[in-house]
C-alpha cells in the first residue's frame, strides 16, 4: 500500500498515512483536527524504472 504524506495547514504537523489508492484523502490533522494538505516529499523517489534502450516506432509495427 502506498504511503502518503500530509501537512497540517494550521499547526504545520507533518505525518504519513498508509492508504489504499481507492481510499479518500485525509482531511483533518491527526494532532489538532484542522485542515491538511497532501504533500510530495522532495527526497522521495518515483517508483517507475525504465529498463532497456528505449521505445521506437519500430518496436510495435502496425500490421
Amino acid at each position: 500500500m502506498p504511503i502518503y504524506t500530509y501537512e497540517c495547514q494550521s499547526c504545520k504537523h507533518v505525518f504519513e498515512v498508509e492508504q489504499s489508492m481507492s481510499d479518500a484523502p485525509i482531511k483533518k490533522c491527526i494532532k489538532c483536527g484542522k485542515a491538511v494538505k497532501k504533500i510530495i516529499p522532495q527526497d522521495s523517489s518515483v517508483g517507475i524504472i525504465f529498463k532497456g534502450s528505449g521505445f521506437y516506432s519500430t518496436d510495435n509495427p502496425k500490421k
